[in-house]
């Protein structure tokens, strides 16, 4: 074999029983596993297949029985002994079984049944850092020398996952798994330490039962290919080089052909917004390159693939919006200047009817907007009240009295129950407008227009090609709050820079 002459497994299991077949063949030796749980039965069964198979193979040196059977909790301690007791008298081998340093050191008498003392030293799943995780296993391994000095001992997992999220202060990576797994090659050749590596590929079958690091402990990928060498340097990613020059490129170029088309922006706003375009492009990029590390299943890749749509699809949507903003602070010509038109001395301005849509609405608010209708300077107009769906008269009643109060130029209409929502209700408006009236006017119900806004709108419609016009607004009570003020400036972008 290439990498190793000792392998170890969990189980005899279906196909996995004839491991010990296949590696004599290959001059491995193999530990061979029984794997214990809750289900007696079961553990008869694979207990006894565990025996056949060792007794069958010359090249099955250790067997295991169980593994972290007591960390779990799935097998008392002496059931486990009767079990290694068990195996030990029908075959010729040393047996063992594997449990977490502190394990070990709880239950001493389980140390006396077995041949060997197999230990796991995992100080990922402690939460150690990986500049300290060295210095941790060893001691583990030193109080298990001092507390059973007559027993050998084997490390049966070392490691560290190359991926998964952090615990404490351990963080899983590439780069942490390759200075570990080095240092611990160099720290157990040094002092004749036996050890088995966890593990030889990565298993991502394991991330739905013990979370995302526990699929990527392998020396190997999925795929059999080395993650890293013993020598040399170690990157997280080293395809990042290639994400980032098509990230930098694509965006370079998507940014150079709209900026190349606007003149009339400044140097430092083309540069601000490159800038921005290119950080949004790292951030898509970084998306992709995670899902390429990451083991899919077609559901997965499905969900992420439609993540990544999403992503770019809002992606589109910032830089428009930035390039919004950059415009209208670093844009040489302003390119939505309103500007009212007057209306001819002595013209007869038409007759508007402005339809105000509410349901539910507070009263006070309405009226606020109502007493701003009252005060336009305008003559000819009427308002058009129409209340649908709200069924609690104390709310639309102080607006009708309200509308009564203002005069005969208000009429309120309260509908009841009625389809449609707001174009339900404005579509009944339509059929009760004045004959006369000329121009279509609509408000929400929490608008407070200026007492100008019909005399310098309305003389736009003197143009014959115009049939539609809107006015720009603000929020009334944009110092209310940090997120009304950006609201504030949204609608500021879209009505003075375009």
């Amino acid at each position: 074999a290439q990498y190793t002459h000792n392998i170890r497994t969990y189980t005899v299991e279906g196909d996995l029983g004839t491991i010990p077949a296949l590696a004599e063949g290959m001059g491995l030796n193999v530990t061979l596993g029984a794997w214990l749980d809750r289900h007696d039965d079961a553990n008869a069964a694979e207990l006894a297949k565990v025996v056949q198979v060792a007794n069958a193979n010359p090249d099955v040196k250790q067997i295991m029985v169980g593994n972290e059977t007591i960390l779990r909790g799935d097998v008392a301690v002496p059931e486990l002994i009767q079990d290694i007791k068990l195996v030990k008298s029908q075959t010729h081998v040393p047996v063992s079984t594997a449990e977490p340093w502190h394990v070990w050191l709880k239950y001493p008498q389980l140390a006396n049944s077995v041949d060997f003392i197999t230990v796991h030293l995992l100080p990922y799943w402690e939460g150690v850092p990986e500049q300290g995780a060295l210095a941790d296993a060893e001691h583990r391994l030193a109080q298990l020398h001092t507390a059973f000095p007559n027993k050998k001992i084997v490390i049966g997992e070392i490691g560290w996952p190359s991926d998964g999220i952090d615990i404490g202060a351990a963080r899983a990576s590439t780069v942490n798994q390759a200075r570990f797994m080095r240092d611990f090659f160099n720290y157990a050749q040094a002092n004749h330490i036996n050890y088995f590596v966890m593990e030889a590929f990565d298993q991502p079958w394991k991330t739905a039962f013990e979370g995302r690091a526990a699929g990527y402990w392998g020396m190997f990928t999925l795929d059999r290919h080395q993650k890293w060498s013993l020598t040399g340097p170690v990157e997280n990613n080293p395809a990042w080089i290639f994400y980032a020059l098509g990230s930098v490129a694509l965006m370079l170029a998507a940014t150079m052909a709209l900026l190349s088309r606007r003149p009339d922006m400044r140097v430092t706003g083309k540069l601000i917004f490159a800038a921005l375009v290119q950080g949004f492009g790292a951030a898509l990029a970084m998306l992709l390159m995670v899902m390429g590390e990451t083991y899919l299943s077609l559901t997965a890749a499905a969900v992420w693939g439609g993540l990544a749509l999403g992503q770019g699809l809002l992606l589109f949507l910032l830089i428009a919006d930035s390039f919004d903003l950059v415009e209208t602070i670093f844009g040489r010509v302003q390119k939505r200047h309103f500007e009212p038109i007057p209306a001819p001395a002595g013209a007869k301005l038409p007759k508007v009817s402005i339809h105000l849509p509410i349901c539910n609405e507070p009263p006070q608010m309405v009226r606020l907007t109502l007493d701003a209708l009252a005060n336009l300077d305008y003559e000819n107009f009427e308002v058009l009240v129409i209340d649908n769906n709200t069924m609690d008269p104390h709310i639309w009643e102080p607006v009708a009295e309200h509308c009564a109060r203002l005069g005969p130029k208000f009429r309120f209409f309260t509908l009841g129950k009625y389809k449609g929502f707001k174009a339900g209700a404005l579509n009944f408006g339509l059929r009760q407008t004045a004959p006369d009236a000329e121009i279509i006017g609509v408000i929400d119900s929490d608008y407070i227009v200026e007492p100008d806004w019909l005399r310098s709108m309305v003389p736009a419609f003197n143009n014959p090609k115009v049939g539609f016009t809107q006015s720009p607004q603000d929020y009334r009570d944009n110092d209310g709050s940090f997120f009304k003020r950006l609201m504030f400036w949204e609608y500021a972008g879209f009505f003075h820079a375009g």
